[in-house]
């Protein structure tokens, strides 16, 4: 999978666990991400449980890498350290 399939946010209300992990998937739309969140860039869980208390998976994705880069820099620039992305 390259996206999360439109509208599975949205019309999955029941949905319990799901998992999207090694994958290609790039972008998270703005529906998913309200639901489910963002990934941890460690474990790879989206960091919001909705009310159904759906568990996502999102490990092994660009998506997930993405923010690991991030987090990266982040903790660098706290720790005062200079970092090199490519």
């Amino acid at each position: 999978l390259q996206t999360v399939p439109t509208g599975i946010a949205t019309h999955l209300p029941k949905l319990k666990r799901l998992n999207l992990s090694h994958n290609q998937i790039q972008i998270l739309s703005l529906d998913f991400q309200e639901r489910f969140g963002n990934p941890n860039p460690t474990t790879g869980l989206c960091d919001k449980q909705d009310s159904s208390g759906c568990v996502v998976y999102l490990s092994q994705n660009p998506v997930n890498e993405q923010k690991d880069v991030v987090s990266m820099v982040t903790d660098a620039v706290v720790l005062g350290e200079l970092v090199c992305v490519e």
